[in-house]
């Protein structure tokens, strides 16, 4: 593609992309109901980071493996009963596998983005215990980049 081509499609408010290689993130994913605005504490943080306590009075109260799951794209009020009146935070996790091939590509160069189509609201986005970023912009489309640093083995 020609940059004037590509320019003109800029003019004109889109950019077609298709050649790039994407993968779908829809299905069911861990979630957990903050009713008490317990991930707002920094100590929280350690449950992004996958850890588990050491000993008993170590600050990790969340075991993202047992969190609910629920079916994403979707909304939490519809899915279960418990969750319909709920208004709040809620937090999804999800394990992610990149491959060799995709980790090859990073270390040459290509860059990749965890896309999110919309949230309600406000987003705080984790990758392999690391903050990528977050949002407060109800329904749009966020993208967040992910280096080679923070794609484990």
């Amino acid at each position: 593609m020609s940059s004037k081509k590509v320019n003109e499609c800029c003019d004109a408010g889109y950019l077609q992309l298709n050649d790039r290689a994407s993968r779908l993130l829809d299905g069911e994913w861990g979630f957990f109901a903050d009713n008490m605005g317990a991930f707002g504490l920094k100590r929280s943080r350690n449950v992004f980071e996958g850890l588990k306590p050491e000993e008993e009075d170590r600050a990790i109260e969340y075991d993202i493996d047992g969190f609910d799951r629920i079916s994403v794209p979707g909304d939490w009020n519809t899915q279960k009963e418990e969750f319909l009146l709920f208004e709040g935070f809620g937090w999804y996790a999800r394990k992610l596998t990149i491959s060799a091939v995709e980790k090859e590509a990073l270390l040459r160069g290509q860059r990749l983005f965890l896309r999110l189509d919309g949230v309600n609201y406000a987003v705080d986005v984790w990758w392999n215990g690391q903050q990528i970023g977050s949002a407060e912009l109800p329904f749009l489309p966020l993208s967040f980049e992910i280096d080679s640093e923070q794609v484990q083995d």
